[in-house]
């Protein structure tokens, strides 16, 4: 009994350290400011109140400014200039909690005047930064960045280096969300390079975290940025994984797996999803777990692991149901229609189609809108809220500290002494009932085991009257006939489902058509697929069409399972019918729809190739290339059925007047501007005997801008081409060229000593401004440049394109070309084939005759492409002196 009293008491006692100690110490502050503030004059009273402002800011903001205002009147009436800018921070700062950002911004400005004048720069700074959060947070961001910039200059000057880390870290958040992502990245390094020397480990984690985000979200370089971003994450995840903080450390797991799952690295991205799953269960983050298992449920139906994917966007949608996340069950209900269409069950997968654009729907009202903008900006709100309550909170959370280690030196000594008395009767008592026990488990061993064969026979007898009631509902409640007959496949039962579905009782059914089930099938392969069941031990499954009572001519699929006895001999057969009607007529509509569409594509692709006739048709025959040029190549690889690539030549009086012409678009819209840049080329050099080769541009750009009717407009479609023209003089070896965006290569034996400066003229610029130079051993490349304007309209100033004279020697040779041969992507990690390849193969291949370069250019061109597929039409024309 006395022992019973001691833990009685101890309980007590901790029950009440328990409940009531925290409350204690947390009002402990502001009451004791309070007291102080009553034994105040009101001259003296201005820190008191702006300090409980302060600490009334977050937990109590109306309190908070009432205090503040107090403070700001005093303040104002015996002139206290810094009692007056605190009462404007403290002002600030609870509208601020308040949401009333128009009074936060007006209350900061204020306060930033007067710390101005007190010359407080840590102060100044700091406020500049808060107005600059709060434009930040509604998207102001030239203005927000205007704010952070003025207090990065403050800091930089009092070489506060965490504040400074701090600032340049969010001007690169403001320079990602403007898509500069190049400077993003500069200022995330020179955030990294300060929190390493400071050893902030948060402040790594979260520079090397947005780095990766902006290398994922930079679209404007090759899938490598994937890559990159994967590396930054997992930099990151190392630093938040060692100070624990798990709610970024799943975000960075996460995006690992966005970024896999981009890359159809399908088993990697699972692999990362599962584990920010786990992560976001044990923060209890909801939104985040609805994401990720949804992204886990698409996943497995990539993976055609429908079961799993089931399971996943079924958790994801029940979650998302849970918090109104209507964007993530849109999502869901797409991946459910998917799912269900790839296990051909149409009709479920229909039904989650009409829920995706009945939600999607109703989510396009003016109001949902609103509700969802509010909502977004809550939600940067608090985020940002919570940096700068952290941000602003550093002193009070050391105060707090020391008051909370001293309340936990006495907490600690007060239990140490209870669990001591604890001990000590604890002890006591274990000798006693030691000895009782041992008697008392032999005794309960017995009652166990005698209980758990009890409780096995009952557990067994439960479940076997479970399943028997569900398989009761199932047969009785589902629209599905339900048949059971003998070996003979005679039928013995019916369920409800069979005369919802035919109409027939069962008696009426054995009248009108008997009782086999082989004699009613209207399916001729009946008694061989039952064969094959019971041979392979599983259902045989098949369709077939009958007629209701009614007599309306419906689609049945059968599934039909034979029950084997301990020997395996047939006992009975199950058969259970589907209706697949609606699935059977939506089938045949498809086919319909597949055959017309079938039909117009044969019709189309014939006009198409009819097309590539007329284009080709009016390409330079060969006659005329043999004659105008010595030996020469011409790869003309479109990418559809005509191009919108082409080539075009003249002879006269000597001179190979030659074009090589890359139009907008490709395919049947780039073959209309061919069609128009071919007769244009034709009428201009027809009516000019003597003309230059930029003039050739100039008069074609001329008939293009009234062809197409352009005024270079805003919003106006800027069609056009890109083209490089030569005229090249048999007898003397002159070349003129003339570019719009496209270059022309000229590769001479390094045996020809004339200067470069010698045989090549400019209207404009100088030769290091206007030729690129590549060598080898035996040969050089000279790329001459070309003006930086297509043939159309472009901008409001259109210039004259330049004149280049070339003068070239025996065994010189000459390539034009469009873009498409360097642009095409392939090679072992998918990127673009790039101008230096296709030069360094023009050099390797120059003691070949024109047509083996052709050869090998095609060769290693459809090598590097590989299974992908050709991107833009490709032209390249070579010809030698």
């Amino acid at each position: 009994m006395n022992m019973f009293k001691y833990k009685n008491l101890l309980l007590t006692i901790l029950g009440f350290l328990i409940l009531f100690g925290s409350d204690v110490f947390s009002s402990e502050r502001s009451d004791s400011l309070i007291n102080v503030l009553k034994k105040k004059h009101d001259n003296d009273a201005v820190p008191i109140l702006n300090e409980l402002a302060n600490e009334l800011k977050s937990e109590n903001p109306d309190n908070a400014i009432v205090y503040a205002q107090k403070a700001l009147k005093i303040a104002d009436q015996i002139d206290d200039i810094f009692g007056k800018s605190e009462a404007y921070y403290n002002l600030g700062r609870c509208y601020y909690y308040q949401r009333d950002f128009d009074k936060s911004v007006e209350s900061y400005e204020q306060a930033l005047i007067l710390k101005k004048q007190l010359s407080e720069k840590p102060a100044e700074a700091g406020l500049l930064y808060n107005i600059g959060m709060i434009y930040h947070m509604r998207g102001k961001l030239e203005t927000a960045l205007e704010y952070y910039q003025k207090s990065l200059d403050i800091e930089e000057k009092i070489g506060n280096k965490q504040n400074i880390a701090r600032a340049i870290n969010v001007i690169g958040v403001i320079y990602m969300n403007l898509k500069n992502f190049d400077i993003a990245i500069d200022y995330y390094r020179k955030s990294l390079k300060i929190n390493e020397e400071l050893g902030n480990k948060a402040g790594i984690a979260d520079a090397y975290l947005n780095i990766g985000t902006t290398f994922q979200k930079n679209d404007q370089i090759d899938s490598s940025r994937y890559d990159s971003a994967v590396f930054y994450y997992e930099k990151a995840l190392i630093y938040y994984q060692e100070i624990n903080f798990i709610p970024k450390v799943a975000l960075a797991i996460n995006n690992i797996g966005v970024i896999y799952k981009n890359q159809h690295k399908l088993e990697e991205a699972i692999s990362y999803y599962k584990r920010a799953e786990d992560l976001y269960e044990q923060i209890n983050d909801k939104a985040g777990l609805a994401q990720t298992l949804g992204n886990i449920g698409v996943i497995y139906e990539e993976l055609e692991r429908y079961d799993y994917a089931l399971e996943y966007i079924h958790r994801s949608i029940k979650i998302a149901q849970e918090m109104d996340l209507n964007d993530i069950i849109i999502d869901n209900y797409v991946a459910l229609s998917d799912i269900y269409a790839g296990k051909n069950d149409y009709k479920v997968s229909l039904n989650y189609y009409k829920k995706f654009f009945t939600l999607k729907d109703s989510l396009f009202t003016g109001k949902v809108h609103q509700q969802i903008a509010d909502m977004q900006t809550k939600y940067e709100t608090d985020k940002i809220a919570k940096e700068l309550e952290l941000s602003n909170k550093d002193k009070e959370i050391k105060d707090k500290e020391i008051r909370q280690q001293r309340i936990l030196i006495i907490f600690f000594i007060v239990v140490s002494i209870i669990i001591l008395i604890f001990l000590i009767l604890l002890i006591r008592l274990f000798t006693q009932k030691k000895k009782a026990n041992i008697k008392l488990e032999l005794q309960n061993e017995e009652i166990l085991q005698q209980k758990e064969e009890i409780q096995a026979q009952a557990e067994q007898l439960r479940y076997i009257n479970s399943e028997l009631e569900k398989l009761s509902i199932v047969a009785s409640e589902t629209d599905n006939s339900v048949v059971i007959a003998d070996s003979n496949g005679d039928f013995e039962w019916v369920n409800e489902g069979f005369t919802r579905l035919l109409g027939y009782t069962f008696d009426e059914f054995i009248e009108a058509k008997g009782r086999n089930l082989f004699i009613n099938s209207t399916n001729p392969h009946i008694e061989e697929a039952i064969n094959d069941s019971i041979k392979e031990g599983n259902s045989a499954v098949y369709s077939s069409q009958t007629k209701t009572k009614s007599g309306e001519s419906i689609w049945l699929q059968t599934t039909l399972t034979p029950i084997m006895d301990s020997e395996g001999k047939l006992t009975k057969l199950v058969a259970i019918d589907s209706d697949i009607t609606k699935v059977k007529l939506a089938e045949e509509e498809i086919m319909r729809q597949r055959d017309k569409i079938t039909e117009q594509n044969q019709e189309i692709t014939d006009s198409i190739l009819y097309a590539r006739r007329i284009q080709n048709a009016i390409l330079p025959p060969d006659d005329l290339l043999k004659k105008a040029l010595r030996d020469y190549f011409i790869l003309n690889k479109p990418r559809d059925i005509v191009s919108g690539d082409f080539y075009w030549l003249t002879y006269r009086n000597g001179q190979a007047i030659i074009a090589a012409a890359d139009c907008t678009g490709h395919g049947v819209p780039g073959a209309f501007m061919s069609m128009l840049g071919i007769a244009s080329l034709n009428e201009i050099v027809n009516k000019n005997e003597h003309i230059a080769a930029n003039e050739v541009l100039n008069k074609l750009r001329e008939n293009i801008i009234h062809s197409l009717h352009q005024t270079g407009k805003e919003g106006e479609q800027k069609d056009g081409m890109d083209m490089t023209i030569c005229i090249f003089d048999k007898n003397t070896y002159e070349c003129q060229f003339a570019g719009a965006n496209n270059p022309a290569y000229f590769v001479r034996p390094k045996s020809q000593t004339k200067n470069i400066a010698e045989i090549i003229s400019f209207e404009q610029g100088d030769v290091e401004s206007k030729i690129k130079i590549v060598e080898t051993d035996k040969y050089e490349l000279l790329e001459i440049k070309p003006d930086k304007m297509p043939i159309g309209i472009y901008g409001t100033e259109i210039r004259p394109f330049t004149n280049n004279i070339i003068k070239l020697e025996e065994n010189n040779a000459i390539y034009i070309f469009s873009d498409g041969f360097a642009d095409q992507f392939g090679g072992p990690k998918g990127k673009k084939f790039k101008y230096l390849q296709f030069k360094e193969i023009l050099l390797e291949t120059q003691e070949l005759p024109m047509e083996k370069q052709k050869e090998e250019l095609n060769s290693r061109i459809e090598a590097w492409r590989g299974d992908l597929s050709q991107i833009d039409d490709i032209l390249v024309i070579g010809f030698s002196t």
